[in-house]
């Protein structure tokens, strides 16, 4: 009989240990949804990014914001904020976009860089 109670109180505690797993796993799976949106949005923005900069040539250092359609941006569950950037050099443009997000309570952010050759070629 003792044997039996402890095991039952052995079975029980496990079971108030694996209460918090899917709670967790639910917080893991949106943190990887919000991260894969963002880096699609971070890669879009440096396809316009270098169109933009083949377009227009700049030679001055170029800050800009979201450059993708509007819908792309608003049709997400959560609020992201799209930074991009050109910066010349001697042979093309640095690219880089950044994406951030809120998670949790706390700001996210990922950062994509590519270079593009003035004509046409990357590296």
């Amino acid at each position: 009989m003792m044997l039996e109670a402890a095991l039952l109180g052995v079975f029980l505690a496990l079971m108030a240990l694996m209460f918090p797993l899917p709670r967790q796993a639910a917080a893991l799976r949106q943190a990887s949804t919000a991260r894969q949106t963002a880096v699609h949005l971070a890669q879009q923005e440096l396809v316009e990014l270098a169109a933009a900069a083949r377009q227009s040539r700049p030679q001055e250092p170029v800050h800009t914001g979201w450059l993708g359609p509007d819908e792309d941006l608003s049709r997400h569950v959560r609020a992201y904020e799209v930074m991009g950037e050109i910066v010349p050099d001697a042979a093309g443009w640095q690219l880089r976009s950044s994406v951030s997000w809120e998670m949790h309570g706390a700001v996210v952010s990922l950062t994509l860089e590519k270079w593009v050759g003035a004509h046409g070629k990357g590296k």
